[in-house]
C-alpha cells in the first residue's frame, strides 16, 4: 500500500471522528447512564493531564502506523477503527447522552485546566467514550504490532480509564460501551483482513500476526 493510500485512510478515519466536534455543540440532553458506582468516584482534577495526553497518544500513534505499520495490520488498523468510530458517531446522534458534572471549587492549575475542558467540552457525546475506545484499539493493534509494548499499552488503558472517571467527564457505562466498540471493530477488523484463523510468524517480528495456511 503507498504512502499517499494510508494518508487518505487516516484522513478519512480523522474526518469520521470530527463529528464529534459537530454533535458535541449541536446535540442537547438525552439520557443519563450515571450507577451508584459513579456517585462513589470523586472529583480528582490533576488527572485532567492524562485525559489531555490520550488525543497526543492517539495522533502519534496514527502517525507512527500510517509511516511503519506492515501492511495488513495497519489496513485492519484502519477498519477496526472505522467500524468502531462510525457507529459511535450515530449513536451520539440517535441516542444522546450526557453527564452532570459538578462545581470546581479549586483554584490551582489542574482545576483551571479542567475548567477549560468543560467550558469547550460540552457534557454530551458520553456513551460511548471516545477515550475509552482509543485507548483499546492504540493497546490492542500496539500491542499485536510491538509486542514489547503490552505493559506500556494496558498503563495507559488504565490511565485513561482514572483520567475518564476522575475528570467526570464519563460514567462507568461509557466506558464499557467505548471497550466494546472498539471490541467489534477490533474483532471486524482482524477478520476481514486476516481471516479466522491465526499464528504467530515468529520469524518476522514486525508481522505479529499472519493468515494460517490451509
Amino acid at each position: 500500500m503507498n504512502i499517499t493510500k494510508r494518508v487518505r485512510l487516516v484522513i478519512l478515519v480523522v474526518l469520521c471522528q470530527c463529528v464529534y466536534t459537530l454533535t458535541n455543540r449541536m446535540m442537547h440532553g438525552g439520557v443519563l447512564l450515571d450507577t451508584p458506582l459513579d456517585h462513589l468516584i470523586p472529583l480528582w482534577p490533576i488527572w485532567v493531564a492524562p485525559y489531555f495526553l490520550m488525543l497526543g497518544v492517539w495522533v502519534s500513534f496514527d502517525l507512527w502506523a500510517l509511516f511503519k505499520m506492515e501492511d495488513r495490520l495497519f489496513k485492519a488498523y484502519i477498519i477496526a477503527s472505522l467500524v468502531t468510530i462510525v457507529p459511535s458517531m450515530m449513536i451520539f446522534i440517535f441516542w444522546p447522552t450526557y453527564v452532570l458534572r459538578p462545581q470546581i471549587t479549586g483554584q490551582d492549575w489542574a482545576s483551571n485546566l479542567l475548567r477549560l475542558l468543560y467550558a469547550n467540552d460540552q457534557p454530551n457525546n458520553a456513551f460511548p467514550s471516545g477515550h475509552m475506545y482509543f485507548a483499546v484499539l492504540v493497546a490492542y493493534f500496539g500491542t499485536r504490532w510491538k509486542p514489547g509494548l503490552r505493559w506500556p499499552m494496558i498503563a495507559m488503558v488504565m490511565m485513561i480509564i482514572g483520567a475518564t472517571l476522575f475528570t467526570k467527564q464519563h460514567y462507568v457505562l461509557d466506558l464499557v460501551g467505548g471497550a466494546a466498540m472498539a471490541a467489534i471493530g477490533t474483532f471486524v477488523g482482524i477478520t476481514w483482513v486476516f481471516g479466522g484463523n491465526f499464528k504467530r510468524d515468529k520469524g518476522d517480528p514486525e508481522l505479529t500476526f499472519i493468515r494460517e495456511r490451509r
